[in-house]
């Protein structure tokens, strides 16, 4: 009876490894988005920057924006696809040399994968030119001018919004 049990465990062992061994390794990723991937080992962070007034005459509506971000990720427990969310935030002032800094700084991180921002479109307009020379994108829900995403424009540069341009307006409305 040992021996027989011996035997069949043995094979199943045996066929258990065979089954192992044999298999295809899967092949390695390869990107092929015109934007580019990102490679975020698992449980390691998705870090964004968050480009944003916090002072200055506007910087209530730049916090609220803040606020509004960090709320959205509490209500999926700071996580994306299992990994945790770590937020970069920057004040933008709403100038253009504060854009240009606060962009920087985010820029400054490798592990940085995008920017949220900012709160006025002269800061966007010197921060998404730093932005996407270093191959990041820039998703903006406050920036109005028209220049920003005009078509003809800068075809190196990354912004999307979702914002309407107010030239599209004026055009209904008149």
């Amino acid at each position: 009876m040992i021996k027989r049990f011996f035997c069949m465990f043995s094979l199943i062992s045996l066929t258990g490894i065979l089954l192992v061994a044999c298999r295809q390794t899967p092949l390695p990723f390869e990107c092929t988005d015109a934007i580019g991937c990102v490679d975020i080992a698992p449980g390691q962070p998705i870090k964004l920057g968050v480009l944003q007034a916090l002072s200055g005459g506007v910087a209530v509506i730049g916090s609220d924006q803040t606020r509004g971000i960090e709320l959205a990720l509490a209500m999926r427990d700071n996580q994306l696809l299992g990994h945790p969310i770590e937020l970069q935030i920057e004040d933008e002032r709403c100038t253009s040399e504060g854009g240009t800094i606060a962009a920087m700084k985010v820029v400054a991180d490798p592990q940085a994968v995008a920017v949220i921002g900012t709160t006025c479109s002269g800061a966007a307009t010197t921060a998404i030119k730093v932005i996407s020379e270093a191959g990041l994108v820039m998703v903006s829900g406050a920036n109005t001018a028209p220049s920003l995403t005009a078509i003809g424009g800068d075809q190196g540069v990354r912004l999307f919004r979702f914002l309407n341009d107010p030239k599209m307006y004026e055009q209904q409305w008149s």
